[in-house]
């Protein structure tokens, strides 16, 4: 008796084709999601956010979050000024409808001190701040960790930030190798 060959049908060859090129589709959309939205690359410049942050690291931005929630207290953010001709980065330290102050060195929100750096050297510069600050419903107060090396909310030049300067969420550090990692405020 011969031997019956069996030949694949072209269907299950077809299906298989096509399920791979939508698996690949599915990828590219992904990735091209989480590129456009979640990873632009910013190199830090400066030292203002010294010791969190520091000069020449590269970190990735999420731009989409502030769409789906509001900033949060102790956020690192990048903004730019109301001309738009700058960019910034910086840790929020006031939400809408606080009032802040700097006084005898130290951050004062809603009249009390923050805890925030408290084991820090005194803020030299009250700036602006070293009247009460009144934040509006849309804006926020926001300082380098640095804050004597800082151009932040306590210069006139930035002052107070709108909501809707704020261009995303600092999230993840990727360059030096040694510093990869996710960044967060830890109390």
């Amino acid at each position: 008796m011969g031997r019956v060959r069996i030949m694949p049908d072209v269907n299950v060859i077809v299906d298989k084709f096509l399920k791979g090129i939508v698996d690949i589709m599915v990828i590219v959309i992904v990735a091209l999601f989480f590129s456009i939205y979640m990873c632009e690359n910013k190199t830090i410049v400066g030292s203002s956010m010294s010791p969190s942050l520091k000069n020449q690291e590269k970190v990735l931005i999420d731009k989409m979050i502030y769409e789906l929630t509001s900033p949060k207290r102790y956020d690192v953010v990048v903004f730019e000024n109301e001309d738009a001709d700058k960019v910034y980065l910086k840790r929020i330290l006031g939400l809408p409808g606080e009032t802040i102050q700097v006084k005898e060195g130290r951050l004062y929100i809603d009249g009390k001190q923050s805890s925030y750096n408290k084991d820090l050297e005194d803020i030299v510069n009250p700036g602006i701040a070293k009247y009460e600050i009144r934040l509006a419903s849309d804006e926020y107060f926001v300082m380098g960790d640095n804050w004597n090396f800082s151009e932040d909310s306590r210069s006139e030049t930035i002052g107070k930030v709108n909501k809707k300067w704020i261009q995303g969420k600092v999230w993840f550090r990727v360059a030096p190798f040694q510093n990869i990692g996710f960044i967060f405020y830890k109390k």
